[in-house]
């Protein structure tokens, strides 16, 4: 089974796969050089992956994806055969919900599949 993690940049995309991984995380993050860098020195790229075994023939394979716009050609790469998907969001940026809201209109276009939301941050000012 394959779960795609989307969000904003910063929303905690990478950390949540890092966290529930059962293996060691593949990532492709790089020094950030937009305004990104204003949240966080690095950043994804291409792709996180992880992966939980629930059973020896069941697997749930975990793909995080760029949160910049800039790398929206990896967004449909990756959603190819997802059973579902995750959206984060950042409860402390809420000038951040609407690109939340793209971000389920571009899934919506492409597929329906189930959609998870789940909210970051919540112990940041502002939140």
């Amino acid at each position: 089974m394959r779960l795609v993690v989307r969000g904003t940049v910063g929303a905690g995309k990478s950390t949540l796969i890092r966290s529930i991984s059962e293996i060691e995380v593949v990532d492709t993050h790089t020094r950030a050089t937009d305004e990104t860098v204003l949240l966080k020195p690095r950043t994804t790229v291409t792709f996180d992956f992880g992966r939980l075994q629930f059973l020896p023939e069941r697997a749930l394979n975990l793909y995080g994806t760029p949160g910049q716009s800039r790398f929206d050609l990896m967004w449909d790469i990756l959603i190819c055969k997802t059973h579902a998907y995750m959206l984060l969001i950042a409860a402390h940026r809420p000038g951040e919900f609407r690109q939340a809201r793209k971000i389920i209109t571009f899934m919506n276009q492409r597929m329906q599949i189930p959609m998870i939301i789940g909210v970051t941050h919540t112990h940041c000012s502002g939140a």
